[in-house]
């Protein structure tokens, strides 16, 4: 989809890609207006849940371990000239690919290892219906897929990709994956 509007992308300041149950509490946008006013924001992510704050907290540093636990496509905005460099997601990834998830968190770290400029709210800022915990050994092959495939590019992305590895043992371990699992599939 990015592809077919490539051309128009640099008609807007902003870029996000929200679930289609993905909602914005009335203040958010007027917050995040203020948020970038004075500042060139590369980079923001927040968290979400089925009862969002109105008002977001202020921001806080950002860290390579929070993107990877927080970005999904509903808590990210991209300024456009960092979408328009990374041009596409990788369909390796995504729900219903052969790797079942992840091309959320590729796409932020992509960005993240362009961005200069990073915001984090650790405020449940953006509506989306809360995450079953239960579920998420679901997504393990995505998520470890781009976490391998990203892993040498810093040492915070090789120790995340690592405690990813611990996290698969204890799956595999339980019967909720398989060794095939830790195997990135190419679509």
């Amino acid at each position: 989809m990015i592809n077919q509007f490539y051309n128009e992308l640099d008609a807007y300041d902003y870029i996000s890609f929200p679930d289609d149950d993905c909602w914005y509490p009335t203040e958010f946008w007027g917050w995040f207006d203020k948020l970038i006013k004075n500042d060139d924001v590369q980079l923001f992510y927040t968290k979400f849940c089925s009862d969002p704050v109105d008002i977001p907290n202020s921001t806080e540093s950002h860290s390579t371990y929070k993107l990877v636990k927080n970005a999904s496509s509903n808590t990210t905005i991209y300024k456009s000239d960092i979408v328009m460099k990374l041009k596409l997601f990788n369909e390796s990834f995504g729900v219903g690919s052969i790797n079942n998830g992840g091309e959320d968190t590729d796409f932020a770290i992509r960005a993240m290892l362009l961005s200069k400029n990073i915001l984090f709210s650790n405020s449940d800022a953006i509506g989306h219906r809360d995450p079953v915990a239960e579920f998420k050994y679901r997504y393990y092959k995505g998520s470890f897929g781009v976490l391998k495939n990203h892993c040498l590019r810093s040492v915070s992305l090789f120790l995340i990709t690592l405690r990813k590895v611990l996290v698969g043992f204890v799956f595999l371990l339980f019967g909720k994956i398989k060794m095939s699992d830790f195997f990135v599939g190419k679509s």
